[in-house]
């Protein structure tokens, strides 16, 4: 019935091709689809609770079920596309950071379907990191823990060694990349990865300023292009950023 109700919400977005999608991605990962029904109630509960906090706190410009659904929580699980995650190799036991998490996308949707992934949400905002610590305890996430301050404060930590640095650090909220990266490469060990949602054309009017800090930090950086044979809505062409930590 869960899961009716979800092919419901999806087959009235601005793309029939977004069930399809999310079914086909979760199928690629045998135990992550043998959880499904649990997975999409989840999910299901997530939208609901977002959907009733932002009606007083305006944690999000989502103003309906079906934009979270789809704008927030499929795009978030992007990272799990093979060629994706070919790049940002998201396995167990990774310790995984969300920059900014704001809302929880993409952290509180990839700590569903990863519980072996522990997830550090890095929010300043109180309202914010009240909402997420509440949707973890909800979910029964025990994989997540909320850090209510800024990326420099965590970043001081690692400093004094109180804290590890991540493997992955994810990033969907990064207005500005170039400030992303100089936030987030002191987070990071050795051969960690920043992954960063962004656009086509806000790559391209970073892309010297990026080159920059590559060659000053002496990273790799690889570009996931959009992947327009699925238009899951026409505002939304996603595209990452995975810079290597040498």
């Amino acid at each position: 019935m869960i899961y009716e109700a979800m092919k419901g919400q999806l087959a009235m977005s601005e793309s029939g091709g977004a069930k399809e999608y999310l079914m086909s991605l979760l199928s690629g990962y045998p135990d992550i689809f043998r959880r499904i029904d649990e997975i999409i109630a989840a999910f299901e509960r997530y939208a609901d609770l977002l959907m009733a906090w932002n009606r007083v706190h305006n944690l999000t410009a989502f103003k309906s079920k079906e934009e979270i659904l789809v704008r927030g929580i499929i795009d978030s699980l992007i990272v799990l596309n093979p060629r994706v995650n070919r790049l940002v190799q998201l396995t167990e036991h990774n310790q995984a950071a969300d920059f900014g998490s704001g809302a929880g996308f993409p952290g509180i949707p990839l700590a569903v379907v990863k519980p072996a992934v522990d997830f550090t949400l890095i929010e300043a905002t109180h309202k914010k990191a009240a909402f997420l610590s509440f949707v973890a305890a909800e979910l029964g996430l025990e994989n997540v823990r909320v850090f209510r301050g800024r990326v420099e404060e965590f970043s001081r930590l690692i400093e004094r060694k109180e804290e590890k640095p991540f493997d992955i650090i994810f990033s969907r909220a990064a207005a500005r990349i170039n400030k992303a990266i100089k936030l987030s490469l002191p987070l990071l060990g050795k051969m960690g990865k920043l992954v960063v949602w962004s656009s086509m054309d806000q790559l391209k009017k970073q892309e010297t300023v990026i080159k920059e800090i590559m060659v000053g930090y002496g990273c790799k950086v690889s570009v996931v292009e959009p992947d327009y044979e699925l238009q899951l809505h026409r505002a939304n062409r996603t595209a990452l950023l995975v810079v290597e930590k040498i």
